[in-house]
């Protein structure tokens, strides 16, 4: 007698609705033998983009309650000293004791704001400015004739700006006497200082100035600006020390005023974390792409199908 086949059935059927459909077809007497394949193999997989999109929950998660951090320390600092004026000829009569200034400022994109201005004539004024990530310092000193800055922005595990400014001034006037006509006048003075600059991955700007200018009647006798700028990943470091010198020819008996003054400045410097939302696309866009190749190569895969045959008794070779 022909053996009795069974028709085939996909793989995801389970064992058991398959033996309850070969025992219906079978008379009494016969006996069953089963190929049998994995039970894992009859239960349905979850699709790849399932898997991805479970796995992408967990990864969004996590991520979304780990806090992101970003660096940026940012210094700079500048001093006047050895203030000098000579005249080839006559005597530089003052118009009195110097006038010190110091102004700072420190700011942040909190809504933080600190600003201070202290002025003494012939003495020493101070100014302080602090907010969170952000500080500076100006001392002008009308005595010694010196005058001296301080900014300073350190902006540690956030995505937000600071800046500071820490300024420091002398003004004073004067005149040539002893002589008439033109007369060869020489400003000099010393100044020395430092800049640092350092940013993380997440860095997006950093800014270090420091400035100095003696001006006479608002015209720049005295000059010197140094500069760093970086963007992320970036740390660099200067030492500034000069000695300036300039000779220009004023008129006897005139009144000049004279403004000297350090500005070591810090513009507004910039941490950026990518937002969630970028994050989520980037990822989804990758799982997206896996998914859909790990879909196309199951497609082009033909699929393997369990034997069963159905024997009589004494049929069985």
């Amino acid at each position: 007698m022909r053996p009795y086949s069974m028709p085939r059935s996909t793989e995801k059927q389970l064992l058991l609705l398959s033996l309850i459909s070969i025992s219906e077809k079978c008379s009494p007497g016969c006996v069953l033998l089963v190929r049998v394949r994995p039970l894992k193999e009859f239960i349905m997989k979850p699709k790849s983009t399932h898997a991805l999109m479970l796995i992408l929950f967990f990864v969004l998660f996590f991520s979304s309650s780990a806090p992101a951090y970003a660096d940026a320390v940012v210094i700079s600092t500048l001093n006047l000293s050895n203030l000098q004026i000579t005249s080839m000829a006559g005597s530089i009569q003052f118009g009195g004791a110097w006038q010190a200034t110091a102004a700072t400022q420190a700011t942040n994109s909190f809504g933080e704001l600190s600003s201070q201005f202290d002025s003494s004539l012939g003495g020493t004024a101070v100014a302080n400015a602090m907010v969170n990530f952000a500080s500076a310092q100006g001392i002008a000193n009308a005595v010694n004739l010196t005058a001296g800055g301080t900014s300073q922005v350190n902006i540690t595990g956030g995505t937000f700006q600071a800046s500071s400014s820490g300024q420091a001034f002398l003004v004073n006037t004067f005149m040539i006497t002893g002589g008439t006509g033109d007369v060869d006048v020489t400003f000099s003075a010393m100044i020395n200082g430092m800049q640092s600059l350092m940013t993380d991955a997440f860095g997006e700007f950093a800014e270090s100035d420091a400035i100095f200018t003696l001006e006479l009647d608002g015209d720049p006798v005295l000059f010197s600006a140094s500069q760093l700028t970086g963007g992320p990943n970036t740390s660099m470091q200067q030492q500034i020390a000069q000695a300036l010198s300039n000779t220009v020819t004023l008129q006897y008996n005139t009144t000049y005023q004279i403004n000297v003054g350090v500005d070591p400045d810090i513009p507004p410097v910039t941490n950026s974390i990518p937002e969630p939302s970028t994050i989520i696309l980037m990822i989804s866009g990758v799982g997206f792409m896996l998914g859909f190749a790990r879909k196309r190569r199951t497609a082009t895969t033909s699929p393997t199908t369990t034997d069963k045959r159905v024997f009589r008794k004494g049929e069985m070779s």
